[in-house]
């Protein structure tokens, strides 16, 4: 019947999205396909299965379960979002632009699509909109230390040197990660400091 079969998918889904958090994305894959057959009405196996299917390197097959998920529900801001990601993965920033657009209309307070979006700016060669995008993500996320160094390299680009240098200072405070370390060593050898 149609509950049994909806609980039977619930049982498998919960299973795959299990497989995935433990890194098998095979396995994953395959009962995320079985759920989706016994319940297609439940967006949350078209989702798993898409990330699966992103895991195993299948963008093409990730991207058509989340325009299944979106037909679903259109108004969850999380599919927007994963579908922008794989297009940014497939090197297609015109395409992940209006999709992270559209996530933000549905979710304005998502620091890591700010994120995302300013990295898809930056790929479209917008360093202004790519700016905007980081700054806004860490004003919602202040801790975001990723998108901080972001800032910093996106005005050294500018060539407003000294306030790259400024924002790297901050996220050494944040992060001793090497990639800022690098970075604001070679701004300041290049200031000659």
């Amino acid at each position: 019947t149609d509950v049994e079969l909806s609980r039977s998918s619930l049982g498998i889904g919960r299973t795959a999205h299990q497989f995935l958090q433990m890194g098998h994305p095979e396995e994953a894959a395959k009962l995320a396909a079985l759920a989706v057959r016994l319940n297609p009405n439940d967006e949350r196996w078209w989702t798993v299965l898409a990330e699966a299917q992103s895991r195993n390197n299948k963008l093409k097959d990730a991207s058509q379960s989340l325009a299944k998920a979106k037909k679903i529900n259109p108004n969850n801001a999380g599919l927007w979002f994963g579908e922008a990601t794989i297009a940014l993965r497939s090197e297609r920033p015109e395409k992940a632009i209006p999709l992270i657009q559209r996530s933000l209309q549905l979710d304005a307070n998502n620091a890591s699509a700010y994120f995302v979006l300013g990295n898809a700016w930056v790929m479209q060669n917008n360093l202004v909109l790519a700016l905007k995008s980081f700054e806004k993500a860490t004003e919602i996320k202040p801790g975001f230390w990723e998108s901080l160094n972001n800032q910093a390299l996106v005005l050294f680009e500018l060539g407003e040197h000294d306030e790259a240098i400024r924002r790297w200072r901050r996220v050494l405070k944040l992060e001793q990660n090497a990639e800022p370390m690098l970075a604001l060593a070679a701004a300041l050898h290049q200031k000659g400091e």
